[in-house]
């Protein structure tokens, strides 16, 4: 959820997304520095003994079993917020795209798109980018697996299925190199 920069700790793509889950379900106290505060305030009381350990730990586990409820009531996709609507056709279909949470779906069909790729949030101009031209980038600010930055181009497959390109189309043998799935 952050990455360390020098002395700065940066949240990533998905911290972001973590915090627009978490409005979206109406627990903003978990996006809170209050919250910590009042943790830290209380604890502090409980070092003095003027709070009793097992008052707070009832807080705290209210407080979790309502986070917990409000969590279960949401399925995953319909989570409130201020959502875009694409501007470019569905390429396998032709429908409406519409942003949602997690993707970018076609509402006739089964066509959609993460809007997290490589811990890197795509922006809604190159997401309709690459639907309509079929590729984009190169884009920076791309994360791998052990946590390295990379640049890449994304482009669209005959499945409609987006793929980074890195521009070696073969393989030290000469043969067409495997290209890497997003799924």
């Amino acid at each position: 959820y952050i990455t360390r920069n020098g002395r700065e700790l940066q949240p990533t793509a998905k911290a972001f997304s973590l915090i627009t889950l978490l409005r979206g379900l109406a627990i903003p106290q978990l996006c809170s520095p209050e919250l910590t505060g009042e943790w830290e305030f209380k604890l502090n009381l409980m070092a003095r003994g003027k709070l009793k350990r097992d008052e707070f730990m009832k807080e705290i586990a209210d407080a979790t079993r309502d986070i917990v409820a409000k969590a279960k009531s949401h399925e995953s996709d319909t989570v409130p917020g201020d959502y875009g609507r694409l501007n470019v056709p569905c390429p396998k279909c032709g429908g409406e795209i519409l942003e949602n949470y997690k993707k970018f779906q076609c509402q006739k069909c089964d066509f959609a798109l993460w809007k997290i790729v490589a811990s890197r949030q795509l922006e809604i101009s190159e997401v309709e980018e690459l639907i309509s031209k079929g590729v984009v980038g190169p884009l920076q600010g791309f994360r791998s697996k052990q946590g390295f930055p990379f640049a890449a181009i994304i482009k669209m497959n005959a499945e409609f299925k987006p793929e980074f390109d890195f521009g070696n189309d073969q393989n030290k043998d000469g043969e067409a190199s495997a290209p890497i799935d997003f799924t």
